[in-house]
This record gives C-alpha cells, sequence and structure tokens, in this order.
C-alpha cells in the first residue's frame, strides 16, 4: 500500500523524440509540498512525480528504443524513463485527474472522488500498468509528457525494466526513501511534510491551507 490523501481543490540526459508510445508506470513518487511559480505568482502545492518508461523502436532517432551509456553504445537495460511533476488534486480541473482518467477509460464518480479525499488512494496499484504515453514540447523545447491514455489493444503491454518504485510520506518507510535516487531525495527532503517527520522546524499546516485553497490546474484498469 502507499496511500495519500488527495484534495479535490510536473548529468546529461537524453531526450525521446516527440510522439505517442507504448509505455508502463514504474514511478509513483510523493515528493511533499513544494514551492511553484505560475505566471509569477508562488505557491505551494503538494507534488506528485508520476514516471513512466517508454517502449518502441521509433521512441528515438536510433530507432532502438533505448538510451545509449557512458560509451554511446545502446543499452538495453535503459529504457528512456519520463516524468510529470504535477499537483496531487483530484480536482474535475487538475491535470493529474485529467491524466488519470483517460489512462483507465472512464471518469470518476463523485463517490470515489470524496473516498479519496478521506481514505486515501493506494497510488501502487498504477505500477508495472500499460499506458499510452503523448510526449510533445514544452515551452522551452523540451520533450515533456503531455497526455496519457489506455494502451492500445493491437500492442503487447510493456514489461518493466526499472524496479518500480512507490513512495508516500503519509505513510512513510524509510527503506523506501532510502532506495530513492538521491536527486528526489533531496526534492523530498525541502518538503514540511518530510521535515516534520524528522522532527525539524516545519510550516506545514500553512502550506497545507495554501494547496486546499488555490491548486492550479495544471476494466483491468485496477484503479
Amino acid at each position: 500500500m502507499a496511500k495519500m490523501k488527495m484534495t479535490s481543490s510536473g548529468g546529461t540526459f537524453q531526450d525521446p523524440q516527440a510522439g505517442t508510445f507504448a509505455g508502463v508506470c514504474v514511478r509513483v513518487i510523493d515528493l511533499g509540498t513544494q514551492e511553484q511559480e505560475w505566471e509569477g505568482v508562488k505557491s505551494n502545492k503538494r507534488q506528485l512525480m508520476l514516471g513512466c518508461e517508454l517502449h518502441g523502436d521509433s521512441v528515438d532517432s536510433d530507432a532502438s528504443g533505448y538510451m545509449t551509456d557512458e560509451l554511446g553504445q545502446i543499452d538495453p537495460a535503459k529504457p528512456f524513463l519520463v516524468s510529470a511533476w504535477l499537483t496531487a488534486s483530484f480536482h474535475e480541473e487538475a491535470t493529474l485527474r485529467k491524466y488519470m482518467e483517460s489512462w483507465r477509460g472512464a471518469p470518476y464518480t463523485e463517490q470515489q472522488i470524496a473516498e479519496f479525499e478521506a481514505e486515501g488512494f493506494d497510488w501502487a496499484l498504477m505500477l508495472g500498468v500499460p499506458c499510452m504515453v503523448k510526449m510533445g514540447l514544452n515551452k522551452k523545447g523540451k520533450v515533456k509528457i503531455q497526455g496519457i491514455n489506455r494502451l492500445q489493444k493491437n500492442l503487447t503491454a510493456p514489461v518493466p525494466v526499472n524496479k518500480p518504485i512507490a513512495f508516500s510520506l503519509d505513510e512513510y518507510d524509510q527503506e523506501a526513501f532510502d532506495a530513492l535516487p538521491q536527486g528526489i531525495r533531496d526534492i523530498i527532503m525541502k518538503s514540511p511534510e518530510w521535515k516534520e517527520l524528522n522532527g525539524a522546524p516545519t510550516t506545514l499546516a500553512a502550506a497545507a491551507k495554501a494547496i486546499n485553497e488555490g491548486a492550479p490546474f495544471d476494466d483491468e484498469i485496477p484503479f
């Protein structure tokens, strides 16, 4: 289980090509409350990192479907791993909810949303679930996730290469935290939730209030 309560109120790196590819979810990581800026206005939002492997020969310009190692050789242990950093909100206009509903192929009911708010959503259910990932250029010219949908029926579900990871600050597991990449741990350690868990001074109540008041709208499926 890796539940987190929801509110209804994103060295060198190789980019894949723009396009829509078969993928599989391998990371769902609670980053805690993070400061972000939207059109010049700073605010604090609970954030979720959603990571998917991309599979298929057309993912990169070399038509190999894999990244290269330090020597420039194709490495079959390195499929492209792409991430979306999303506000952890199931508001009807939230990007996360739109991704989840298009991925599962059906909208959530109001009863389901109420249960997520009261009891939490088990993010571990997403691990290993196949999907179609739409990649496109953002305003800075970087290739980023722009949509997630159900896997096309004519495609074989990809098998994950990376070890699937689900992490939640609401059900904190030190061993799971230690297994995360250092860069992700550094981000999480900035959050008031992590600081509170580790006895550091925090303004968690104020940050939580900001989340609730102004989140930007930035059949086999088990969720």
